[in-house]
C-alpha cells in the first residue's frame, strides 16, 4: 500500500509529459474552451494513520463539465460519489456531492517553462447528501491535480482531493480524501 502511495505521487510530481508541450498547446490557454472530465480511482473516510485499512477504501466517481474562463481560471459543475466506508462498521454509506469548483492554473498564472508538471488547485462547495443518513450537508472541496496532454484536446489528470464538511459520518469535522485518474475532454 506504501509503496503504491510513494509510486503514484512519484506520477503526480515528476511525471514526463505524454504530449510535446509548447505556450500553443496547452488546453488552458484557450479562453472560453469547454472540457468534460470524468475521474475513478478510490477513496477513504479519515485521515489519521489508523483509516489507512483495506476495509476503509471504497470506489470514486466524479464527472464534471467546466469552462475555462480566462486562460488560468476555469470553473466546473461536478457529480462525485458513490458510496464510501466508515471505519467503525460494515456499511456502504452512499451518497451524492454536487458541487460548483474554480480551477486555477498554475503554470497559465505564472507562465512557467517548465511543461511536466501541469499543476491545477482547486477550490470549491456544494450539496453533500447522504442517502445512509437520508439528510444534506453544506461541504467544501480542495485538491490538486496535474494534467499530462496527449493531444490538443484529450489529456489526464491525476487528482489529489478531499470533500470536507461537519457531520459527513460522525458528528464531528469529517473528510472523505480521493485519489484519481482522470480523462479530460475538451472542445
Amino acid at each position: 500500500m506504501r509503496r503504491g502511495i510513494i509510486l503514484l505521487a512519484y506520477l503526480f510530481f515528476v511525471s514526463i509529459t505524454l504530449f510535446a508541450q509548447n505556450e500553443t498547446s496547452t488546453i488552458s490557454q484557450h479562453k472560453g474552451t469547454f472540457f468534460v472530465d470524468f475521474y475513478a480511482g478510490t477513496q477513504v473516510s479519515g485521515i489519521r494513520k489508523e483509516d489507512y485499512v483495506s476495509s476503509n477504501f471504497a470506489p470514486y466517481y466524479q464527472l464534471s463539465l467546466g469552462k475555462w474562463i480566462v486562460p488560468y481560471l476555469a470553473v466546473s459543475i461536478n457529480y462525485q460519489g458513490p458510496y464510501f466506508h466508515y471505519i467503525s462498521d460494515n456499511f456502504k454509506h452512499k451518497y451524492f456531492y454536487i458541487d460548483g469548483q474554480v480551477i486555477l492554473d498554475i503554470n497559465s498564472l505564472f507562465k512557467t517553462q517548465y511543461k511536466a508538471l501541469n499543476i491545477q488547485v482547486i477550490a470549491g462547495g456544494g450539496l453533500f447528501y447522504n442517502l445512509f443518513y437520508d439528510r444534506p450537508n453544506v461541504c467544501g472541496t480542495i485538491g490538486l491535480l496535474n494534467e499530462f496532454k496527449v493531444t490538443k484536446t484529450v489529456s489526464f489528470k491525476l487528482k489529489l482531493a478531499s470533500i470536507m464538511g461537519w457531520d459527513i459520518y460522525q458528528n464531528d469535522e469529517d473528510i472523505l480524501t480521493n485519489l484519481s485518474l482522470g480523462l479530460s475532454i475538451a472542445f
